[in-house]
């Protein structure tokens, strides 16, 4: 099976050579045509002028051609034309080797080549459009026969020269095409691998709770479990878990569809602080909090709300995983507001760190669950970001511009 990476650089180089194949035929088919057309008609007008050349020859001797000449300045094409005397007994030493061979080509087939009729002969590996002309001496002691024509070489050189610039240019975008292809490829590849994660574990931590809830109403409905005391408690706490984990869950979906609108007041990032720190005292009893606060208020402009449950999250997260210690400090510089968040426990895990914001990514530690994803997509909503990395422990830097 063809991995997706693989089918859409495949997919993308297929479009790239199709496309380029169309533009070079139309191209090809546009210059020949429109050479074709230019040729001749230059050629016609030629012949027009030959044709009153003959005429007024007529009624006004031999300055009659030159007369016409005047009147009739051929200077709109793109072409020059070019003039051969046909004659019998010239060795025709003058002339190129192209003309020598255009001779050669009507004196052979002079017979089915007809005056006025315009004729396309490849000589010496060039294009050549000719017409023949006789007409009789003003004297009308002999007939001069002349051939006209033009060499369109050069602009078929110009041509081929081109199209070997776009075969050069449609290789590198087919290349260039390819790797993008591969790329997007690769990227559809995690996605969906992360989306298959994101549901195996999601699936996994909705069933925990479910199971539980359900094994203990099974005991309490069949007797079995005579604590009902403890297992409703059981059940409300895990009720209150799926609850929690299913809002989280709704949040980054508002989120990600643009529904979630932030609340923008002033608020105080050092009342957040605390009010979390003291929220979670019950939880951090054999924990040392240290704390490295400012005098001054900090003010910014954004959702109280989501920035509490954004740092909660966070600094949940340090509880979890300390040994006994968590220091919290907020400062600022000119630009940002910055709150770390650290504790010194073992760390992340070097094969984590690239991943611990992923929803229900299963880390080496165990699952991270959806908490620090949300506490990440609502610091980008403030136009912030958070940072982690290990300095004796996790430390998570979220850093919120001064906006006010």
């Amino acid at each position: 099976m063809i991995s997706k990476k693989k089918y859409m650089g495949l997919f993308l180089a297929i479009i790239s050579i199709i496309i380029s194949v169309l533009f070079l035929a139309t191209f090809n088919i546009g210059i020949r045509y429109y050479v074709d057309n230019e040729a001749r008609e230059t050629i016609n007008k030629y012949i027009r002028l030959y044709m009153l050349h003959d005429d007024y020859t007529k009624m006004y001797g031999k300055n009659g051609y030159y007369f016409i000449s005047g009147m009739y300045e051929i200077s709109d094409s793109m072409f020059d034309i070019s003039e051969i005397e046909i004659d019998e007994n010239d060795s025709y030493d003058y002339i190129t080797s192209l003309e020598k061979n255009l001779v050669n080509h009507y004196t052979k087939n002079k017979d089915d080549i007809e005056d006025f009729e315009i004729y396309k002969v490849n000589l010496n590996g060039k294009k050549i459009y000719f017409t023949s002309i006789s007409q009789k001496n003003i004297s009308k002691e002999y007939s001069e026969t002349f051939l006209f024509y033009i060499d369109t070489s050069s602009v078929f050189y110009m041509s081929d020269l081109l199209c070997k610039v776009f075969i050069l240019v449609i290789i590198i975008i087919v290349l260039v095409s390819s790797l993008l292809g591969f790329e997007v490829g690769k990227k559809l590849e995690k996605s969906e691998e992360k989306l298959r994660r994101f549901f195996s574990n999601a699936s996994h931590e909705l069933k925990t709770p479910l199971m539980s809830i359900q094994g203990y109403a099974e005991g309490i409905y069949t007797g079995v479990m005579t604590d009902t005391k403890g297992a409703s408690k059981v059940i409300l706490e895990q009720s209150e878990r799926m609850e929690s984990l299913v809002e989280e869950l709704l949040l980054l979906s508002k989120i990600e569809s643009g529904y979630l609108k932030l609340e923008e007041n002033k608020i105080d990032l050092l009342y957040i602080l605390d009010s979390i720190i003291n929220a979670n005292k019950p939880l951090t009893t054999n924990i040392e909090i240290e704390m490295d606060f400012p005098n001054e208020e900090i003010i910014i402009i954004g959702d109280e709300k989501q920035l509490y449950k954004a740092i909660d999250s966070i600094y949940s997260n340090a509880i979890k995983f300390t040994k006994d210690k968590i220091r919290v400090s907020i400062f600022k510089n000119n630009k940002n507001i910055n709150i770390i968040i650290s504790d010194n426990g073992q760390g992340i895990a070097k094969e984590d760190m690239n991943y611990i914001f992923d929803r229900f990514y299963y880390g080496k530690n165990g699952s991270t669950g959806i908490g620090l994803s949300l506490s990440q997509e609502i610091i980008n909503l403030h136009k912030g970001k958070i940072v982690a990395k290990n300095n004796n422990g996790a430390e998570f830097t979220i850093s919120i511009p001064i906006n006010i």
